[in-house]
């Protein structure tokens, strides 16, 4: 079982209500955010389109968040399978 920390900060990626897997999320200047594998978004192979308003994230709480937003750009996050998703608003 994970740390009550980690528990806590650790949230589940949807793309169209389909689990994708995880994220972790942390709070900067107010804003929150989530930090995940870019293939959570853009498919296995990395060879998807994504739009923010495909994405949900589930917090450790149950609440569902909506994605507003995507930082960096689409060929950098595929490059390195990192991608970084802001503009997150409770429902």
């Amino acid at each position: 079982m994970l740390p009550q920390t980690f528990q806590q900060t650790t949230a589940a990626i949807y793309k169209g209500g389909n689990f994708k897997g995880s994220g972790l999320l942390f709070t900067q200047d107010g804003n929150l955010y989530c930090i995940t594998v870019a293939h959570n978004l853009y498919g296995v192979d990395l060879n998807e389109t994504c739009v923010p308003a495909e994405i949900t994230i589930k917090a450790h709480h149950g609440k569902m968040l909506s994605v507003g937003g995507f930082f960096g750009n689409e060929i950098d996050s595929k490059g390195m399978d990192i991608a970084l998703i802001g503009k997150i608003y409770f429902w």
